[in-house]
């Protein structure tokens, strides 16, 4: 466990080091390193035994286009055109999520590896897509609602383990980050009254009271929404340990990580 956090760290200053602009960073918040999937991307790439310079960039170039989607994700258009520091906030923002998409792949035509640059495209290409629908919130059923929020959050992490031809960790990545995404969904509606999430799963199971969005969810429906998340967590937590169960060739520090994740 020490010499991969030892290794995890190293490779996250690199990153750090990648997405440091000091212009950009008078006015964006520094880009958050998703430690998760940090450990999630290097547990990938070490179960195929390659060299640690390889490892580093194929890591270091898939956080960067987590990270250029993650940065592209927090534009808002709130108040953009009344108010002059924002609207350069939400300029830059933009203009950074494209610059850390140029560096991934200026990194890989670096190391001439156009399959990963295949495979990362066709990953962006599928988040994109599920954004949309996600944002626009038509989904029609419950199961399509919970397969758009996975597929946003997984789809980087599978395209790498189906192309590598790694099942079991597709199938752990894959629960793994759907259950850190609902968690966190359910922490921001709890908190604040409000998600994209339940605000779609209040419009498939009460379309009567969404009439008009801004109409405030009435106790009931707040407690059966909640009610329905947390069945689908519980849920996804014993599929979880199944998959920790058939997987004994999961490192120590992925394990105790997911260990936590299913206590939390």
């Amino acid at each position: 466990m020490h010499d991969i956090n030892v290794k995890m760290a190293e490779i996250k200053e690199l990153i750090e080091a990648k997405v440091r602009h000091p212009y950009i960073n008078q006015y964006i918040n520094t880009p958050k390193i998703d430690e998760d999937k940090l450990l999630l991307l290097y547990s990938i790439f070490k179960e195929l035994k390659l060299p640690q310079h390889q490892i580093e960039s194929y890591i270091i170039t898939t956080m960067l286009v987590q990270i250029a989607l993650d940065t592209h994700e927090t534009v808002s258009n709130s108040s953009v055109l009344t108010l002059p520091n924002t609207l350069k906030n939400h300029q830059l923002t933009v203009l950074a999520g494209t610059y850390f998409s140029g560096l991934y792949y200026y990194l890989l035509a670096d190391i001439d590896d156009i399959n990963m640059i295949r495979t990362l495209a066709e990953a962006i290409k599928d988040i994109n897509e599920h954004k949309i629908r996600y944002y626009q919130k038509d989904a029609d059923h419950f199961d399509t609602l919970i397969n758009t929020v996975e597929m946003i959050e997984v789809s980087l992490f599978r395209k790498i383990t189906e192309f590598f031809h790694l099942p079991k960790l597709t199938e752990l990545a894959t629960k793994m980050l759907l259950l850190k995404r609902l968690v966190s969904e359910r922490e921001t509606f709890a908190s604040k009254g409000y998600s994209i999430l339940f605000d779609t799963m209040r419009n498939l199971f009460f379309p009567v009271s969404t009439n008009v969005e801004m109409v405030a969810m009435g106790i009931e429906e707040e407690t059966y929404l909640l009610q329905m998340i947390d069945k689908y967590i519980a849920h996804l937590k014993q599929l979880i340990e199944k998959c920790l169960v058939s997987n004994q060739t999961v490192n120590k520090l992925l394990e105790v990580r997911v260990k936590e994740l299913l206590i939390s």
